[in-house]
């Protein structure tokens, strides 16, 4: 058996006039603007000064074990707790009268698992079941709101040497379903649009 903590953090700052996080600045006289709506630019400078500052912060206690049923039969399983927060201020969303400033304050918890068997036929022969659960966390992005991405996972499979070990097999056979699934998209896709 194991188990363990773990903390994860981090301080992500975007700029308005940054080009997809990499720091090249944009042109306000050259860039474009969804219905020629130029955004608010009475911030310090210009529609490049609007810096987003988000904190992020991860937080989780682990367990796992495997259990020796029989000599041929394991069980295997292991358990995490998660917390999850991010806190801020996201100046990314664009107003031509105002500036827009939305405040982040983001908390959620899960709990996720495994759990499997493994049952060795003989010395050259495993066969196994597992199924599992994860997620990705939620939060918000220029006033639009996300939910955690969940997914389950199951696998089996069969792991075996053959013609006195002069061949190996690992073969197997899976599914997983996701629900709420996060991918990136532009905010004019969205109904109805949101120019970022």
């Amino acid at each position: 058996t194991a188990g363990g903590l773990s903390y994860y953090t981090r301080l992500e700052r975007r700029n308005a006039g940054e080009e997809n996080g990499s720091g090249r600045a944009r042109s306000s006289l050259f860039a474009v603007y969804p219905n020629f709506q130029v955004p608010f630019l009475g911030q310090p400078g210009g529609a490049g000064g609007r810096t987003t500052t988000i904190k992020m912060m991860s937080y989780a206690a682990y367990g796992y074990g495997e259990f020796h049923i029989t000599p041929k039969f394991d069980v295997v399983g292991g358990i995490r707790m998660t917390k999850d927060r991010k806190k801020g201020v996201d100046r990314s969303a664009y107003s031509r009268l105002a500036p827009i400033v939305l405040f982040v304050d983001y908390k959620d918890e899960r709990v996720t698992y495994n759990i499997g068997a493994n049952y060795k036929v003989n010395d050259d022969v495993l066969v196994y079941d597992k199924y599992s659960t994860g997620f990705s966390s939620g939060g918000s992005r220029a006033g639009i709101e996300y939910v955690p991405e969940t997914a389950k996972y199951w696998e089996a499979g069969l792991k075996a040497d053959w013609f006195g070990r002069t061949l190996r097999t690992n073969l197997a056979v899976f599914d997983v379903k996701y629900a709420n699934l996060q991918i990136p998209t532009s905010g004019t896709n969205l109904t109805p649009p949101r120019p970022e």
